[in-house]
């Protein structure tokens, strides 16, 4: 069971646009739990100005979302050791893709949602459709960063866990020690 458990998350890590199939089956479902009963679509229920509290609270926390993934670039780029150093250079082409699939999703999000905030408004000039289908539309980005977060971590986790079983090996080495004039303390400081 595991095995295969394994093997569907490979699959997943190595076909992007899963992503995309994924959140679109989430949010049709629920579309279709909408449209065939009542009670399900959450944000008729929220007021306009709840909904544009919404909307701007998930442009900052999908930026987020970005901006963690570029530690995990980071992170990766930072190892020095033997696992790491396989790992980039056997899943160099993944990792950007995937990398850059959740920033790009992040991005997406955070317009989506200032797009909704911009149309969400009382008043004429706008028609009435558009502020029901932004939702929609908003509710499909929130989906889909959400399962790019979720990618995002199964990334993370195993360079995290290469990078700190490098550091943990290298760490057995003792550095040898710092030579220290006699008057270390008293000599004059430069720049």
């Amino acid at each position: 069971m595991k095995a295969r458990l394994v093997a569907a998350k490979d699959y997943w890590i190595d076909h992007l646009w899963l992503d995309i199939l994924l959140s679109c089956f989430v949010v049709g479902v629920h579309v279709m739990l909408t449209i065939s009963a009542s009670g399900y679509d959450f944000m008729s229920y929220a007021s306009r100005d709840e909904r544009r509290a919404l909307y701007s609270s998930t442009a900052v926390v999908v930026s987020l979302l970005g901006a963690f993934s570029g530690v995990a670039i980071a992170q990766a780029s930072s190892g020095k050791g033997e696992r790491v150093t396989t790992l980039k250079k056997h899943g160099a082409k993944s990792l950007a893709n995937n990398w850059r699939s959740i920033y790009l999703s992040a991005i997406f999000a955070a317009a989506m949602a200032l797009t909704c905030l911009a149309v969400d408004l009382e008043g004429g000039g706008i028609a009435a459709w558009l502020p029901i289908f932004a939702r929609w539309i908003f509710e499909y980005s929130l989906v889909l960063c959400g399962v790019k977060f979720l990618r995002l971590i199964s990334i993370f986790h195993p360079i995290i866990e290469s990078a700190a079983l490098d550091d943990a090996e290298k760490s057995d080495e003792k550095a040898p020690a710092v030579e220290l004039h006699a008057k270390w303390g008293k000599l004059p400081k430069t720049g």
